[in-house]
């Protein structure tokens, strides 16, 4: 926070803002219907929210600058530069963080399981000469694993042969990381 070339009675500036979100376990059983919905209702959202005639435009016609004044009108804006908006200078940074993504996409027959732990991601805005925004994401195991529901029948002597479908045989997998 500083209160430095703003105007008396002027809120302090804060120059720094971090969210965090942090789940720990996400484990569940989809079908591929259910996933085909929820990819569309967020890709449904990320087009209306990143839809540049979906923006709220504010009712002030100019921006206002870190010393609280029209950027044009701040003593501190040349020609070819304007003072900075509040915005502009505050250091934001998003981190996620999941311990653990156990996914189980089913179908009648067949089963993909998606296994990933940690997930890392952290995005912000830099302040430097070549970059003003970074992401970092770190994953440190990725394992895909498929499997298919046998059609074995199961040869008990006290009951009739039945068939069992909750009984899933690993046909491949792939594993990513240590």
């Amino acid at each position: 926070f500083s209160e430095i070339d703003r105007p008396m009675g002027d809120d302090t500036l804060e120059y720094a803002w971090l969210m965090e979100i942090q789940c720990g376990n996400l484990v569940g059983k989809i079908s591929v219907p259910q996933l085909y919905n929820i990819t569309m209702a967020l890709e449904t959202l990320l087009y209306l929210t990143e839809d540049k005639e979906n923006v709220m435009k504010h009712p002030r016609p100019y921006k206002v600058c870190q010393h609280n004044l029209k950027q044009k009108e701040c003593i501190e804006s040349h020609e070819d530069v304007l003072c900075p908006t509040v915005d502009d200078v505050k250091y934001t940074m998003l981190r996620l963080t999941v311990d653990l993504v156990d996914i189980n996409i089913v179908e009648k027959t067949t089963s993909i399981r998606l296994q990933s732990c940690p997930i890392r991601l952290a995005t912000c805005n830099l302040h430097g000469q070549q970059t003003n925004q970074g992401i970092t994401a770190i994953i440190n195991n990725v394992q895909l694993h498929q499997y298919i529901s046998s059609n074995l029948k199961s040869n008990r002597l006290d009951s009739t042969s039945v068939h069992h479908p909750d009984i899933w045989v690993e046909s491949g997998a792939i594993k990513i990381g240590p």
